[in-house]
């Protein structure tokens, strides 16, 4: 099993097993640490450097969310679980945002449960190679 971190105030999780997505969901950074105290796997946690979170960003939202995803990576350390940062993964077509919408989510991932928001998609694209 790995599973995904998309950090921020909309926390996106997304669990892969044996290479395909089992369950996608958002949670709050407390939610997030409960999963980490209580399964023991493989973790890849979304780290975006401030060039990239800047642009169009405001600075308060920005800090906030590189500092939860600090405090992730810490507690991931604290709990012994194995652990990658990724930095986040930008959709392969020029002149679009690089946030990929659910349609072309399924296309990518043959995604077949409910509807999906862009923080567990943002989750699940750090599983895909």
């Amino acid at each position: 099993m790995i599973i995904g971190i998309d950090p921020g105030k909309k926390t996106g999780i997304a669990i892969s097993e044996n290479g395909k997505l089992k369950e996608l969901k958002t949670t709050n950074f407390f939610g997030c640490l409960d999963i980490i105290k209580t399964t023991d796997c493989k973790y890849i946690v979304e780290k975006p450097n401030s060039k990239y979170v800047f642009a169009g960003h405001r600075a308060l939202d920005v800090g906030s969310v590189l500092r939860e995803t600090d405090l992730i990576i810490e507690y991931l350390k604290m709990n012994n679980r194995d652990y990658e940062t990724k930095p986040p993964k930008h959709k392969p077509k020029k002149g679009e945002s690089g946030k990929i919408n659910h349609e072309d989510f399924v296309k990518l991932t043959g995604w077949a449960g409910k509807r999906t928001n862009q923080h567990v998609r943002d989750a699940a694209m750090l599983l895909i190679n």
